[in-house]
């Protein structure tokens, strides 16, 4: 099955924790402090000072409620890939469904990329 063999590559059962786990958390950690302060820029530019809190609350807000949503779908993937794949006391199925659920999470964030790429002004 072709679709198995790239998250396979990514996340396998076999695979030690600091690579599979550890490694890439530390990139997302870094990553997410990174990207906080000029998403917040970015998302409150423009903005009346009389205004700026609610901004800045919305902005929260959206980030709250996006992560618990990607979430829940994320978990829908896992879960439904590993019933699939043999269940969730094997732990190749497991890894499998895992694996699924984060190339389907780095697909949603390379299309997110690309929006705001369009779709975000440009100062002249």
């Amino acid at each position: 099955m072709p679709e198995s063999v790239v998250p396979e590559v990514l996340l396998g059962a076999d695979r030690p924790y600091l690579l599979a786990v550890g490694l890439p958390g530390l990139v997302l950690g870094i990553g997410s402090a990174a990207a906080f302060t000029p998403i917040t820029v970015a998302a409150t530019s423009g903005v009346p000072d009389a205004e700026q809190g609610t901004a800045a609350g919305l902005l929260n807000t959206t980030r709250q409620l996006s992560g618990a949503i990607g979430l829940a779908a994320l978990s829908t993937v896992a879960a439904t890939v590993t019933g699939r794949s043999g269940g969730p006391d094997d732990p190749a199925a497991l890894s499998h469904g895992y694996a699924v659920a984060l190339a389907v999470a780095a697909a949603c964030l390379v299309v997110a990329a690309l929006l705001a790429a369009v779709v975000m002004p440009r100062d002249a």
